[in-house]
């Protein structure tokens, strides 16, 4: 499998140069979490049918970049939890290389009515937002964005891939019980769950295998870079009533 990035030694050459022991210690454990990610993940794509015998070509860096991406939402001060969409947004403009905390992106949802609350629900209930508020919130921040359905050619599965070999950032609305293979979460079967699309997976042919995506709904280390099939794909994406694809309208990265 060929993919480049220099995560492991940026870790490496921190923590030689750290001298405060709390830092020291975090930055070890970032390495340790990209290691045991990037374990895991290979052995990931290595069982996607049809690739276990081939050379893959990874594109976008995903395994390098996953430490740095956020895999928990509900990590902010004002513990809004169902807020997939809003931590995906800090993802996304990660990959723009724009740096937004998941607190900072909540705060000004909430602050300019970009996502539910509710009088009289408890806050980990609030956080849920819809594709137009997105495209605000990201614009907000600088970086335009458009919508394709995923009966659009843009918004289908290879077009989501090849923005992201062209450079686009992006994200998808997808049904998390689909995702998850828990039928808790399937709800009434329509998209109800953002995740970031961060690289491609292409066989030596350039026959598009998987994607890898980062899905904070879990609160799991290895989903800050899971890797999704094609056929997986079908299943919580490209089927699901109201799933869509927000793109970034230039190249980012």
């Amino acid at each position: 499998m060929q993919h480049r990035g220099g995560s492991q030694m940026f870790f490496d050459e921190k923590i030689r140069e750290g001298s405060e022991r709390n830092e020291m210690q975090e930055l070890r454990e970032k390495r340790d979490d990209y290691d045991d990610i990037k374990e895991i993940n290979v052995e990931l794509v290595e069982s996607v049918e049809g690739l276990e015998q081939q050379p893959m070509v990874v594109t976008g860096s995903p395994f390098e970049i996953a430490g740095s991406l956020d895999c928990t939402q509900g990590d902010n001060r004002y513990n809004v939890a169902s807020d997939c969409g809003l931590v995906s947004c800090s993802n996304y403009l990660k990959l723009c290389g724009i740096e937004v905390s998941e607190d900072e992106i909540v705060g000004y949802a909430l602050a300019n009515n970009l996502c539910s609350r509710g009088y009289f629900s408890a806050p980990e209930s609030w956080g849920g937002t819809n594709d137009q508020n997105l495209e605000t919130i990201l614009e907000h921040y600088g970086v335009g964005s458009s919508v394709f359905h995923s009966d659009e050619k843009r918004g289908s599965i290879g077009g989501i891939a090849d923005a992201v070999e062209c450079g686009h950032a992006v994200m998808i609305g997808v049904n998390a019980g689909c995702l998850w293979d828990d039928p808790n979460f399937v709800g009434d079967g329509r998209a109800n769950h953002q995740i970031t699309v961060t690289g491609t997976i292409r066989n030596e042919s350039g026959e598009l295998a998987a994607l890898t995506v980062c899905d904070s709904g879990r609160s799991l280390g290895a989903d800050s870079c899971r890797v999704v099939s094609v056929s997986d794909m079908q299943g919580f994406y490209a089927a699901i009533p109201g799933a869509s694809a927000i793109i970034s309208d230039r190249a980012v990265r």
